[in-house]
């Protein structure tokens, strides 16, 4: 089965896809295909994955996205993976060039998905079949339900202006024993990192920056919306660990059957949130 007839067997029957680049499929019309990222795709790579950019405004670290797109991507053996808001693959291509999971990266802009499948080529030697690059706007989910085991979305939701819509979305489309892992820009009480937030929303590039409790609030809600059945348990919030070895090892601790793990990034201030919300009906 080709990539066009993997992809199909994910989307609802009422979206048109098209290939509008060699290894780049789209369900966007000719007119809505233009998004502002599509000029600046090179900047925002050479920016994210600054490491002074990092600690300076969030006290972080590039390696630390890297560890936890690798953590969820192992979060299980199989099934499809969706990487919502995909970008250029800057954390997530040497995680997908190692994995053998099947990877669905979606995004608006297609000179991200451009950079995305040039990075993902150059880990690999190719692009094969295994990672479908999609143009898509996630407003609109066009995929089935139940159809990834694992949601992966790193640094989207703050350009999103109803967050907790945005993570139904997700969830709508996760597997009954599914996971998801979120990262988003948060105020956290760092004034440059706050200051630098404000600014991007004044320019239009991204929402109305949210406290992370706003986001935990989100998450808590939208998955409280749906019954788990008794087995299901709710949030423990605790904070990021600075040593990277202590991170790695904690991650894959916290990954229990049916968790969600969600990050919110914002400084040392961040919180990691496991969620044991999936776990099956008895």
């Amino acid at each position: 089965m080709d990539q066009l007839d993997l992809l199909r067997t994910l989307l609802k029957r009422d979206h048109a896809l098209r290939l509008v680049e060699r290894d780049i499929y789209s369900l966007l019309d000719e007119r809505s295909r233009h998004s502002e990222y599509d000029g600046k795709s090179w900047l925002y790579d050479r920016v994210v994955g600054n490491g002074l950019y990092n600690r300076i405004m969030w006290g972080s670290t590039p390696e630390h996205y890297r560890i936890f797109a690798h953590e969820a991507v192992q979060s299980r053996s199989g099934g499809w993976i969706l990487d919502a808001g995909c970008g250029s693959l800057l954390f997530t291509a040497e995680a997908y060039a190692q994995s053998e999971r099947p990877v669905v990266a979606c995004d608006r802009s297609l000179g991200m998905l451009l950079q995305a499948r040039d990075r993902l080529a150059k880990q690999k030697g190719d692009v094969g079949s295994r990672v479908i690059f999609l143009q898509v706007d996630l407003d609109e989910m066009p995929f089935l339900a139940n159809s990834f085991e694992t949601v992966l979305s790193m640094n989207f939701i703050h350009h999103q202006e109803d967050s907790a819509l945005t993570i139904e979305n997700f969830r709508s489309v996760l597997t009954k024993t599914g996971v998801v892992y979120l990262t988003t820009l948060v105020q956290s009480g760092r004034l440059i990192g706050g200051l630098y937030l404000d600014c991007l929303h004044g320019l239009g590039w991204i929402a109305k920056p949210r406290q992370s409790e706003t986001i935990r609030s989100d998450v808590r809600n939208q998955m409280e919306m749906r019954s788990f059945g008794p087995k299901a348990t709710w949030p423990t919030f605790r904070r990021p660990l600075h040593n990277e070895d202590d991170r790695h090892k904690s991650f894959s601790q916290s990954l229990a059957a049916g968790q969600l793990v969600f990050c919110c990034a914002g400084s040392s201030d961040s919180v990691y949130v496991s969620w044991a919300s999936s776990l099956p009906c008895s």
